[in-house]
């Protein structure tokens, strides 16, 4: 990953809501309504839907979610693409990206 992708992965990092969507997905692959009903049971900060699909689509973005059909449900599902990232501060650059299963 070169150093501007390790800005946008950080810059997606910086904000609570994303934070708190993460958490909330752990190692489950949730549509995006799902993750708005959970996110507002959980939390009740009165997040609008629309917030929290934007905040997915920079998670996408940043390649911390990836995003994918499921043929199962017939829906869109989001998860995450690696339970881990570890940075290397000095030389800018994510090291290495851990993909342990839950």
């Amino acid at each position: 990953m070169d150093k501007m992708n390790l800005a946008k992965t950080l810059k997606a990092l910086g904000s609570e809501t994303r934070l708190k969507i993460l958490k909330l997905l752990g190692c489950r692959r949730l549509s995006s309504a799902n993750i708005y009903k959970e996110y507002a049971k959980g939390f009740r900060d009165g997040m609008h839907r629309e917030s929290i699909y934007r905040a997915l689509e920079k998670l996408v973005d940043a390649e911390i979610l990836k995003k994918e059909y499921d043929e199962t449900e017939k829906e869109i599902v989001y998860g995450l693409r690696h339970r881990r990232l570890i940075i290397d501060l000095i030389n800018q650059k994510i090291c290495e990206k851990v993909s342990e299963d839950c």
